[in-house]
């Protein structure tokens, strides 16, 4: 576990391999299988007991910088950057 008690990141590339921590394992049986919208992706990160694909990661934090703004969250901008004009 890391400083903040969370449980290591694991990524898993399809067919390729893991990577957890420093540790490397090569392994084309691997598969990168998305616990959030079942599909097999090339990548996935883990997230608990879950692993994630990237589309299905950005969308959580799209959603929490939205969450945050429409709650007027201390310290929360807008969540699409800075609007000039």
């Amino acid at each position: 576990m890391n400083q903040t008690n969370a449980p290591e990141i694991s990524v898993k590339i399809h067919h390729r391999g893991v990577v957890r921590g420093d540790a490397v394992t090569d392994d084309a049986a691997t598969e990168a299988l998305c616990g959030l919208c079942g599909g097999t992706q090339a990548v996935v990160a883990s997230i608990g007991e879950l692993d994630a694909c990237p589309d299905c990661l950005r969308a959580r934090l799209e959603a929490m910088s939205v969450a945050r703004y429409l709650l007027k969250a201390e310290g929360a901008g807008l969540p699409w950057g800075k609007i000039s004009g």
